[in-house]
This record gives C-alpha cells, structure tokens and sequence, in this order.
C-alpha cells in the first residue's frame, strides 16, 4: 500500500499541480487568509505551496489506503487482533530437558513400527508420524504438475517439495496433554499406507485412540478421530485434556502479519477471523480462548496448517496458542524460519461410565492458500484466509485475466505484462481525457501570464493583497483555481491499482515463479549478491527497482522539456520521492515492481503520443519553450 500512496501523491504532484497557473492559483487561495509574510518570500511561495499539497496528499491517500486495503472479507470478516502491543521481545528462559518416556502401566502392550509415512493415493502429501509422540511429526506437499514439476517447492530449492511443517519433541500435532503433562512414549501403532492409528494410555483406566487417515478424494485434506473409553470398573472424570492441532510452521515470508496463528468463530451468517503473531503470545504465558471455533491452527504467506472440529459427542470447548524457544523448537531452528507457536485445542470436561466412550473428530486442512481449494470448505470459513480487502473483485477480475494469459503463454511475468498493457489500454481514455485537459487549462493560464507577471511587480512587497487581485484575474478571465476533473479522473484510478497490488501481493500464483533472470516473481528479483550489505537495502542487488528509478527520471526529463519553467520548482522534492519509491520497491515482491516498471514505461510513451496527437489537433493548446520560459 505505501509504494501505492507514493506513487500516486508522485503523480498527482507532478501532473495535476506542476502548472505555474496551478501554483499561482492554489497559492493565492491558500494564502488568503494568512497574514502576510507568513509563507516567506513571493518567489519562495510556489515551492512551498508545491511541498505542502504533496505532503498533504501523502497524507489523506495515505490514511484511506490503509484504513482500507487491510485484510478483511466480508463473508467471511476479519477482525482486530485481541493482542497488541506486546511485541517486544521477551528474556531468554532456560529450557527444561525433554520429558522422560513414561513407562507402560501393567497390561498394557507397546506394539507396532517405532514411526512410518502415510500418504494419499498418488503419493504427492507425505505424513510422517511417530509411534513414541503418538502423533505427525513433519508434512510434504509433493504434488507435480505434467512435466513431473513441483507445484509447491521448497522456498529457494525448486527441486524439493514443500515441507509444510516439521514439528518439536512432544508437541507434534495430535500430541495429548492431560494438562501441562504430554502423553508420549506409551503408544501402540497399527498403519496401511494411507492411516495410522495410535492406542494407548492417558490416565488410570481411560484408553485413547487416535486415527488418522488422508483423504482418498480430497487434495489436502486429512480427517482424525480421538475416541476415549473408561476401561476402568467405575466412573471416570476427564479434566483439562488437550490436544495439539498445528505446530512450528514453516515461514514463507519475513513479513510477520502472514505468519502466526489463526482461528475462526461465527459471527452470524459469517465468520470472524482473528490472528496472532509470535509477538502476541508471551513464552512463559500462554494466550487461552474459552470459547467455541470453526478452525485453529497456523499459516504464512501462502500456506496454511488448520483443523475444523467435527460434530461429536466429545465437544472441543477451548483453544491455547503457545509460545515456543530454545528445545522446543525442531532440530534448532530458530524463529527466521519457522514460526515459533503451537495451537491447541481443549475437550470438554466429561464423566465417562464403565466400559463408555466418548468420540471427537477434526477435519484437517493442510496446504495452500488457494481460493479454489479453500472454496470447498466455506461453510467451515476456510476461505476466509485469502482476502484482498475493500477492492477484491478487481483482484480476482485481475488474477482470472492473467490465469488466461498464463493458459495461453505459459509464464507469469509475461502474464503480468500483457496484463499491465491491457489495463492502459483500459486506462487510456481517462488518461488521455485527464491530459487533455490539463493542457487546455495551461493554454487559459497562459492567455493571462502577462497580467499576472504585472500583478507579481506591482505587489511584490504586499502578498495579501498579490493573493486577491491573483484570484480577481482568475475570476475575471473564468479560469478555475485547477484543471476541470484533473483530480477526480485521477482519483477514480485509485481502485484499479490498489486490485492490482492486492492481486499481485497475495496471489500463490507468482511463488517461485521465474522470468528472465528472476528467480522468484514472489521475491525481490536479486540479480546478484554484493560482497558488502546495504543499509536498508540488504547485501542482494535488485535491477528492477533501478530500471523503475531510470524510468520515472526519463519520465520527469520529459515534462521538463515541455515546461522548464514549470519543472524546475519543486525540483529537488520531485527527485526526492522517486528515490525514495526506489527504495520502498527494493523490498517488494519483483513481480509487483515489474508491473510498476511496464506501466511507467507505458505511461512515458502515452504521454509522447498524446501531446504529439494534440501539437498536430490542437497547436494552440501546446505551449512552446519560448512560451514557458
């Protein structure tokens, strides 16, 4: 969203307001009612008025596109974090030794294979599981497409498949706590290839089973069962049981408001989401929620790892989101690339009968954050993770044209350009009209230079007074303070790029997607690595947003050879703010820089053409250099 409210204050600064009549126009109102001398010197006002309609413009964009552009859906919404504000990094804690297996209790067997893999029937999500944990200690999408490709490969490694999660000792998903206590080391396993189930003990005469199966029709979809039964001759109370839904994600992105947990709850015909980062949860303090929720679990950029409660008589009640550090972490990774959280969910607490059962059931959800995919469980609100904010339907108008383009030319930065010449060509009338316009303006102005030269010696010492008899010449000759509609049409565009950001930004399509020498259209383009790091900018050198920095230059050298005059306040603010997006698009996703490269390079050869159409149409209209000057 800021290199969008960059870009647009950039724009209208230097187009809508770089008029000399414009200036005169907007300085003379604005000063109106200001005492005089309060701006300065006569011939340091335009500067100033330049700066402060820039400033203030980067101001109101700036506050509407974020106030707007968050993420939230409408069915389903999303809601505040209930966390804020607890960011700061915690003390380091020393970290207790992974508890001792358990031994059996008397009677009862451990039995089967120490660990395995299940996997869905072509092979492509691979669960690995440990008898020990009774639970899934890792996860892999090894989905390929035609040419035997992996759809979802390993951040930086295309030739490994996607490792979803890996998770710590006794804290895998399906891992019981009865309290604070894990229940491993005292399992039994029994597995076909495509389920395992688990039996053991979770306390005096109460025996659990846990099945897990991959779903043998469903893509990502996986389904458990937890069935408890009193063994024991008399009743048993059940308390404070939990059981690990999601665990140690792996991170996609640095950017820490796609990393954490998520949960869902009803609201309504909809649903509300609420999230939570690692700087949310203390270490030493996990975050409870004692209410009931459609889905918990973890995500990142564009993955998630999520378990629906089923219907059951063994009702889920409550959900934990933990902190983890230090020994809890798998094999020693460390928080740039996992994120460190664990999700649990809590049972209700039941009085089972002798020889009695109680049976709970999760639907689970582990892959990408797909529209399509998440589309078949939006009753659940699964499709509430994918949102492109307030202007969605461009988004997703934008994302079926390039899915299109990619049908047809099989390359998504060839589909993000002729996606990004389609939408100037869409663009081009009100471009067109908006230039157009802001020339016959300049020709009114231009008609009344003279006068308003007259009025800059005549009042040099009163600026009060320079300011009215400027806007008694203006009324005079019926010339507007601002081009007729130059604003508006350029507000209207507004929408159109803030659906193009979104779709760009949030879009899987683009992960690990390669063109030319980028790597990874999801990812800065980093042509090399400099054997020396940046300030802000990092050790990688990225081309894109150099080309993008050359073009806007080109861009303003233009406009400058059209009006000198007009160009040469204000300058130093202009180059100012294109470096200043340079830097801003160092850091964003390379497919999001090349589309702000085509369409400014698209924008520089309109803007020739047009005022070519119009010094042929309408000479008059277009002002000469011994005109501005």
């Amino acid at each position: 969203s800021c290199s969008t409210v960059l870009r647009w204050s950039t724009v209208v600064s230097s187009t809508t307001c770089s008029a000399p009549s414009t200036r005169s126009a907007v300085s003379a109102l604005w000063t109106t009612t200001l005492p005089s001398g309060f701006l300065g010197a006569p011939e340091q006002m335009e500067q100033e008025t330049r700066f402060i309609i820039t400033m203030v413009l980067v101001l109101v964009i700036a506050v509407v596109l974020f106030q707007f552009t968050r993420p939230s859906v409408q069915q389903p919404q999303q809601t505040q974090r209930p966390s804020q504000g607890r960011a700061a990094q915690q003390p380091q804690r020393a970290e207790k030794p992974p508890p001792s297996p358990p031994q059996p209790p008397p009677g009862v067997e451990v039995s089967g294979p120490t660990g395995g893999r299940v996997r869905d029937k072509d092979g492509a999500m691979l669960v690995d599981w440990k008898r020990r944990f009774g639970a899934l200690t890792s996860v892999s999408l090894a989905h390929t497409d035609t040419d035997g490709r992996y759809l979802y490969p390993a951040p930086g490694e295309r030739e490994k498949p996607l490792t979803l999660f890996t998770a710590a000792e006794a804290l895998a998903p399906l891992t019981m706590f009865a309290g604070e206590k894990p229940v491993v080391g005292i399992w039994s396993a029994e597995t076909d290839g495509r389920s395992v189930t688990f039996t053991g003990p979770i306390d005096e005469g109460l025996r659990c089973t846990k099945v897990f199966r991959v779903s043998p029709t469903e893509k990502f979809r996986c389904d458990v069962e937890v069935t408890l039964e009193n063994v024991a001759k008399h009743p048993r109370a059940v308390r404070d049981v939990w059981i690990v839904l999601s665990s140690t994600v792996g991170r996609e992105s640095g950017r820490s408001g796609y990393c954490g947990a998520v949960y869902a709850v009803r609201s309504g015909e909809g649903f509300d989401l609420e999230d939570l980062g690692p700087g949310d949860v203390e270490e030493a303090k996990p975050e409870v929620f004692e209410k009931h929720f459609t889905f918990a679990g973890l995500q990142n950029k564009y993955f998630a790892a999520i378990a629906a409660p089923l219907e059951g008589d063994w009702k889920v009640n409550a959900l934990k989101v933990r902190r983890l550090a230090g020994a809890q972490m798998p094999g020693g990774a460390d928080e740039e690339k996992v994120v460190p959280l664990a999700v649990l969910a809590r049972f209700a607490d039941e009085v089972i009968p002798p020889g009695g059962k109680v049976s709970a059931g999760f639907l689970v959800y582990w892959g990408p954050k797909d529209p399509d995919a998440l589309s078949h469980y939006s009753d659940r609100g699964f499709d509430g993770l994918v949102s492109y904010g307030i202007f969605g339907i461009l988004s997703r108008i934008f994302l079926a044209i390039m899915q299109g383009v990619y049908w047809l030319l099989p390359n998504w930065g060839v589909a993000i350009i002729v996606l990004t010449l389609i939408v100037r060509a869409a663009l081009h009338p009100v471009s067109r009209k908006q230039q157009v316009a802001l020339m016959r303006y300049q020709a009114k102005v231009r008609e009344i230079q003279p006068e308003l030269e007259k009025l800059k010696k005549k009042y040099r010492g009163d600026r009060r007074r320079l300011n009215e008899e400027t806007l008694k010449l203006f009324r005079k000759n019926k010339v507007p303070l601002i081009p007729a509609g130059g604003c508006l049409l350029m507000i209207l565009q507004i929408p159109v790029f803030i659906g193009l950001y979104q779709a760009l930004n949030r879009s899987i399509l683009l992960r690990q997607s390669s063109f030319l020498w980028i790597a990874d259209l999801a990812s800065p383009d980093r042509l090399f690595k400099m054997p020396f790091s940046l300030p802000v900018l990092g050790p990688y050198f990225n081309l894109l947003p150099i080309l993008t920095l050359v073009v806007m230059i080109a861009q303003q050298k233009l406009q400058a050879a059209v009006a000198p005059a007009a160009q040469q306040q204000g300058k130093f603010m202009t180059y100012f703010m294109y470096i200043f997006l340079s830097v801003v698009f160092y850091a964003l996703p390379s497919g999001l820089v090349l589309y702000f490269l085509i369409s400014t390079s698209v924008g520089l050869l309109e803007a020739r053409l047009v005022r070519g159409y119009m010094r042929r149409a309408h000479p008059e209209l277009v002002a000469s250099p011994t005109q501005e000057t």
